[in-house]
């Protein structure tokens, strides 16, 4: 659909623009075509080899089951409005990632202070400068373990029930995401003991998307992990949060792209991790940065939560009132509006 602001400007042979008939609504023709079904089924019709394209003729020829007028626009309004709050709720999620990427790099420079009292003096580092009283210390020096989880194949010890072992694709920026997950036997699990996660580990991604970083939560002490790198932080000198939180954050990423091997295939290993400088305050100042940070973090979980339900609502809905499963009623008065306007 062609914004008002591009009225008038002309488009390329890439992306043909086309007229429609006063018959039909053009923001309901948009939903319409804009619809994942719809969206499928036009490459049934795509030619060409390497980049397919679709050409004009080819759509015209195209059948579209429309309603009247009246009931096109009904429904137009009512997928417009629900986009307006996917929108805003996206925004809102834009928003307090930003501020998480802003108190992050204030709280990773600067401090939280404790008990209200700022940092007033502050040094030179190899990372920058950084609070009077902060040091500079090798992961490997602050860990009782960094190694890598089940690196063999596990495709033999699959089971419907048994011990989860947790993927790339469970481990997200500071959380575990408990769905698609695989299971292995007791019998194989026992056997490679030494490899199992505890409570308060940091799990960190090898390969793909490496660095990202979560701590494994008390539901899942004692499974496996596959190729992870785990970080076991010592107590008393490491908090897990705050680490997950260092690694995850642009001044780890940084590192991580930096210090990574493997070319395209993006590969962390637990060599390089060992070097990684932690930028380390006092015990409760870590735990301090890491609730501050933490309390956005769950706000911005939240909201993404409910960005994916609306998304969801949005295609039922779609589905429902594009397909005629669904009609929308249209009163006298919104009729006699319409023909007024």
């Amino acid at each position: 659909m062609i914004p008002k602001h591009l009225d008038g400007f002309g488009s390329s042979q890439d992306i043909p623009a086309f007229d429609i008939y006063d018959g039909f609504s053009v923001s309901w023709l948009f939903q319409y075509i804009s619809r994942y079904e719809y969206y499928k089924g036009l490459e049934k019709i795509a030619s060409g080899t390497g980049s397919k394209r679709i050409q004009p003729s080819s759509l015209f020829k195209e059948r579209v089951l429309a309603p009247p007028l009246l009931e096109q626009q009904k429904i137009a309004a009512i997928l417009s409005s629900v986009d307006d709050v996917i929108e805003k709720t996206r925004a809102q999620i834009d928003k307090l990632k930003d501020l998480k990427a802003g108190l992050m790099q204030e709280l990773l420079t600067k401090g939280a202070g404790l008990d209200g009292a700022p940092h007033t003096a502050f040094k030179n580092s190899p990372v920058g400068q950084i609070p009077d009283d902060w040091e500079v210390v090798p992961l490997v020096d602050l860990c009782s373990k960094i190694s890598v989880g089940i690196a063999s194949s596990t495709t033999h010890a699959y089971a419907q029930k048994g011990v989860p072992i947790l993927r790339n694709q469970n481990i997200l920026e500071g959380s575990i995401r408990a769905t698609d997950m695989l299971h292995i036997s007791q019998q194989f699990s026992d056997e490679n003991a030494s490899k199992k996660i505890r409570e308060g580990d940091v799990l960190t991604v090898r390969t793909g998307y490496p660095g990202v970083s979560a701590i494994v939560p008390k539901e899942f002490d004692g499974c496996h992990s596959f190729t992870t790198l785990i970080s076991r932080p010592k107590k008393g000198e490491l908090d897990p949060g705050y680490l997950a939180l260092l690694i995850n954050s642009d001044y780890g990423k940084k590192f991580v792209v930096g210090g990574q091997a493997g070319g395209a295939q993006q590969n962390l290993n637990a060599t390089t991790l060992k070097t990684f400088p932690v930028i380390l305050p006092s015990l409760d100042e870590q735990a301090e940065i890491f609730d501050i940070v933490n309390s956005v973090s769950s706000k911005i979980v939240c909201i993404e939560k409910k960005y994916r339900s609306l998304v969801s609502a949005k295609k039922a809905l779609m589905q429902d009132l594009l397909t005629g499963k669904v009609r929308v009623n249209v009163y006298k008065d919104e009729a006699a509006a319409a023909l007024s306007a």
